[in-house]
């Protein structure tokens, strides 16, 4: 099951995954949440994903769709605490060129200053 919370830090919207991402199905509800953000002006995100437990093919097909969105409105993407697995995938699927990976939510932040 996904879930997820938002919580604004130095007006950056830190973006907690938790749980399993399969495919937009699952993440409708926050795609929904995070185009409200963007509509509001925010640019800047974070996804920490120190709480995933899960994610395939079609969950990364997700954050592309989120990185796309955010960089069509100027803005700025890092996901961060990137477990093994999803790292692996990343690189199986050729993506790291792509993504602004951080270590840590401390390190994202800091490139988002």
């Amino acid at each position: 099951m996904f879930n997820y919370t938002i919580e604004e830090l130095n007006s950056v919207q830190v973006i907690i995954f938790k749980g399993r991402i399969l495919d937009q199905s699952h993440t409708t509800e926050f795609i929904n949440k995070f185009n409200t953000l963007l509509n509001q002006g925010e640019k800047k995100f974070i996804i920490d994903f120190s709480e995933i437990d899960y994610i395939n093919s079609a969950g990364l097909n997700v954050l592309i769709t989120l990185l796309t969105k955010t960089r069509d409105n100027n803005g700025e993407f890092y996901i961060c605490n990137i477990p093994i697995k999803v790292k692996r995938l990343i690189a199986i699927s050729k993506l790291e060129s792509i993504f602004k990976m951080e270590a840590t939510l401390d390190d994202a932040l800091q490139k988002l200053r």
